[in-house]
């Protein structure tokens, strides 16, 4: 098991207008993209994944996913976000 630090980047494919952005508004079809420079090689790795959201009255989203790099891996994706400010605060 490894856990890295990783930046990334939503890359719209759809139209909102049209309906195409997301699968579901808590389902979304992905595709994760790696690539590593090491030793003087580079490796370039493209993973089809799914994730999904789990909404909470609180504001808190977590956020499951699983992406697969090859034939005999996955890569399991957990993300908690939650609002930056309280919609009270706000207003």
């Amino acid at each position: 098991m490894a856990i890295a630090p990783r930046v990334s980047m939503i890359v719209p494919t759809g139209s909102s207008a049209r309906g195409l952005w997301l699968a579901r508004p808590t389902f979304n079809v992905m595709m994760e993209v790696m690539w590593t420079a090491e030793r003087g090689g580079h490796e370039f790795v493209l993973s089809p994944g799914v994730r999904w959201a789990h909404n909470f009255s609180s504001g808190l989203q977590i956020v499951p996913g699983i992406a697969f790099p090859d034939a005999k891996a996955a890569f399991l994706y957990l993300s908690f976000e939650h609002r930056f400010r309280s919609e009270i605060a706000r207003n």
